[in-house]
């Protein structure tokens, strides 16, 4: 009985060792579209500037477009370029592809928590990051869009889960007539697997310029999540 318990109290710890010494990775997904690439750019510019003015500069980046080099070289040294966006598929079917070659190309630990963030939207507040700090343990930190959905415009993740999560989508129902979109089949992967450490937030801290950004820059169609 000692043995076991032993054995127990050993597991627990190294558990907890192994959550508490993971680190934070936040990844940024871009797509460096020709249309109206200039005014993308600076959105990008954005980003990383006030990702680093919160003090995170050793983010990663993946694009989907282009290839090496551009200016994102500029703002860190760890960009990946991953080539496997499919002009023919939804926008969310290809950032889950370029995602998922990422987190293998930056051969991050199963353990690391992936803060991801869609790369031409900005963190206005570093108040969902210090939440991602704060709670080591929590494997899943999340806001819920309404109806059921979940906003993957940012959100954290552990690892070896997000891995699992983009493996595991089921593209064919991402693909149909009346697909699904991202927010929706994520949802459904996080409710299908009664996630234990999952933490509901009541806002991201992201401004995003939704439409405007695409297909015409000059309006402003501004939100914040």
């Amino acid at each position: 009985m000692a043995h076991i318990l032993r054995l127990s109290i050993f597991f627990i710890l190294g558990f907890f060792v192994s959550v508490v010494s993971a680190e934070i990775k936040i990844v940024l997904t871009a797509a460096l579209v020709d249309g109206h690439y200039e005014f993308r750019k600076n959105q990008y510019i954005e980003s990383f500037n006030r990702l680093k003015m919160y003090g995170y500069k050793n983010f990663y980046i993946v694009e989907s477009i282009k290839k090496a080099p551009t200016f994102l070289e500029d703002y860190t040294n760890n960009v990946f370029y991953s080539q496997a966006n499919d002009p023919i598929v939804p926008p969310g079917l290809n950032e889950a592809r370029t995602l998922l070659d990422a987190l293998y190309y930056f051969g991050f630990d199963d353990e690391d928590i992936i803060i991801k963030l869609t790369g031409r939207h900005q963190f206005i507040s570093d108040i969902f990051l210090k939440q991602v700090e704060n709670n080591p343990e929590i494997n899943l930190f999340v806001k819920k869009r309404g109806g059921d959905a979940i906003y993957t415009i940012a959100f954290a993740m552990r690892c070896k889960y997000l891995k699992k999560m983009l493996e595991g989508l089921d593209y064919n129902l991402m693909l149909a007539p009346f697909f699904y979109d991202l927010e929706t089949v994520i949802n459904l992967f996080v409710k299908d697997k009664k996630w234990n450490g999952i933490l509901y937030v009541d806002t991201l801290g992201v401004k995003a310029n939704v439409f405007g950004s695409t297909t015409a820059p000059e309006m402003d169609n501004i939100y914040f999540f």
